[in-house]
């Protein structure tokens, strides 16, 4: 995965993230819905393209991921009407962020294998980047693990806090504290990269000048 590829990674992600609570049980959720969402898109992505002419798949996928999105939010709701009220409208943004709208609508169809594996891995790579980020939220920001079941969610305490106090990671489960975990994300990927650029001119030069003197 090249640097670009990485950044539009992050800025989904973000997107994606902002509206959520920091709790690992929504993380859960968000986790089953993205990857369910992104393995029928590419099955109707597959059945889209021997019906529909080229100028009307992108349309009919468009509507075709905003009824996904519709019907994960219904499904929620069966589940656990509070977790589906507290996540809000959030489902419905996997579905019209670049992640799927480049995917699904602006690239060229590669076959249903090559895209089902294709599209899997990137959806494989953001579930590890909700996973980490929801749970160090949820540990860090609140003290606790949380889990979803039947009608709620699960709530295990491993910090405590004597009564009256204030949890000292609470920041990490605001806003805020995620802008702050995903730029500091941005500066070690931006550090990394240019170092290894740096690294590689520099070897390159040290090459090109032992050939000279070599001369």
């Amino acid at each position: 995965m090249d640097k670009n590829s990485i950044y539009i990674l992050i800025i989904t992600s973000l997107a994606i993230l902002l509206p959520v609570p920091g709790r690992f049980a929504y993380g859960i959720v968000l986790i089953v819905f993205l990857n369910a969402m992104m393995f029928l898109a590419t099955f109707i992505r597959s059945g889209v393209k021997s019906i529909f002419s080229s100028e009307l798949r992108p349309v009919v996928m468009a509507i075709a991921l905003m009824g996904l999105g519709i019907l994960s939010k219904q499904l929620l709701i069966m589940f656990s009407p509070i977790m589906a009220l507290t996540i809000g409208y959030s489902l419905y943004i996997p579905a019209v962020s670049s992640l799927f709208i480049v995917n699904f609508v602006k690239t060229e169809d590669k076959g249903l294998k090559a895209n089902l594996n294709y599209n899997m891995k990137k959806s494989f790579i953001l579930s590890v980047v909700f996973f980490f980020v929801f749970l160090f939220r949820d540990i860090f920001g609140y003290g606790t693990i949380t889990f979803p079941v039947r009608y709620s969610i699960l709530e295990k305490q491993l910090i405590t806090v004597k009564e009256g106090g204030v949890y000292p990671g609470v920041f990490f489960a605001s806003i805020q504290g995620l802008l702050l975990l995903f730029a500091i994300a941005l500066f070690v990927i931006a550090y990394t990269t240019t170092s290894k650029i740096d690294t590689i001119k520099a070897f390159l030069h040290l090459e090109k000048t032992e050939k000279n003197d070599a001369k």
